[in-house]
């Protein structure tokens, strides 16, 4: 069995070309900044995203949230079906559960 040392030069050319391409994974994405105004936490805030095609947002921590007081933000993740065509509205929503009113006589 003979055994080679050495180096040993290829040379070969590489083609690449590109279909028409697709749009895909298409996303919006943010932060969404709550500020709480008193001095304590306010707890069971539920906090929403949505977009104006109805796009549906995951708001990451943002079901029965713990606001502490001052700034709270909350990163939030929209998928597209497509490109949009015109003009995207983004509402996002903080709500919390109010006192118990007790009971009406």
């Amino acid at each position: 069995m003979t055994k080679l040392n050495g180096n040993a030069t290829f040379n070969y050319t590489v083609k690449v070309s590109h279909g028409p391409g697709v749009n895909s994974n298409i996303t919006v994405t943010g932060t969404i900044t709550v500020f709480n105004p008193n001095d304590a936490p306010v707890t069971g805030v539920d906090v929403t995203d949505q977009l104006s095609n109805g796009s549906a947002c995951t708001v990451t921590g943002g079901e029965d949230a713990t606001v502490q007081p001052g700034d709270n933000t909350f990163a939030y993740n929209c998928a597209l079906p497509g490109v949009p065509y015109g003009q995207l509205d983004n509402t996002a929503t903080a709500t919390w559960p109010g006192p118990d009113p007790g009971p009406r006589w």
